[in-house]
């Protein structure tokens, strides 16, 4: 099971909010960028 407390996670969860923009697609539901990143914290 993967945990933020490991750092391969934590490296993999920045590169891929690295890579999110304001024109990124959702992969499912109906959030965008912004209402993601804000369910996140």
């Amino acid at each position: 099971m993967e945990t933020i407390f490991d750092k391969s996670t934590v490296s993999g969860l920045i590169e891929r909010i690295g890579l999110l923009s304001g024109e990124s697609k959702s992969a499912w539901g109906e959030m965008d960028t912004f209402q993601m990143l804000g369910h996140c914290i």
